[in-house]
């Protein structure tokens, strides 16, 4: 059986988030079709030469719409939050829930780790 990929539907230069020297990039992808892992972000580390699988190179953040925590809006890189020398990653996340329910969006932030996420 083959499997349709979806197209990714934002990418951001997140500048080095691993301490290695080279840039890294992050992509978010929605997959209607893919019912447990209808959202995801991948986390893909420099450097990059040819052709890439991004599913399978650096880390990948898997969610479903079950409750809208992962209905993804953005994706940036937002530079060194943490005064560590490593950038960071944040997610907004505009239909994330609240403890009663109630849609109140999030942003997560992802500090940069020397080991990777």
């Amino acid at each position: 059986m083959e499997t349709e990929r979806a197209e990714p539907m934002n990418i951001t230069d997140l500048g080095d988030t691993n301490g290695d020297g080279f840039d890294d990039l992050a992509y978010y992808r929605y997959n209607p079709t893919d019912v447990e892992n209808t959202h995801l972000i991948a986390l893909v580390y420099g450097p990059l030469e040819g052709t890439v699988d991004a599913i399978e190179q650096g880390a990948r953040f898997f969610g479903t719409v079950d409750d809208g925590t992962l209905s993804v809006m953005d994706i940036r890189g937002v530079g060194d939050l943490s005064g560590d020398g490593l950038n960071d990653l944040a997610i907004w996340a505009p239909g994330a829930l609240d403890d009663d329910g109630v849609g109140v969006g999030k942003v997560f932030i992802f500090f940069g780790m020397p080991t990777g996420w």
